[in-house]
């Protein structure tokens, strides 16, 4: 959820347990409280998202299996 990003430019980091960073967007948050990401192109394994605005931040760890 992400209500508190609400009209807010932001962007969304996605980093492997190693640290290196996969993929990095800038996105405007549009009033909705949801993204949508394709991840099919990742490996098996453990990555984190991190979603950061000006004041916001947060990271969730997620599991790629196939």
């Amino acid at each position: 959820e992400f209500s508190d990003l609400l009209n807010q430019d932001a962007v969304l980091e996605i980093t492997d347990v190693a640290g290196k960073t996969i993929t990095k967007l800038p996105f405007k948050s549009n009033g909705s409280s949801g993204l949508t990401l394709n991840m099919s192109h990742l490996e098996d394994g453990v990555y984190f998202c991190k979603i950061s605005s000006t004041n916001y931040s947060s990271v969730k760890k997620f599991i790629k299996i196939k």
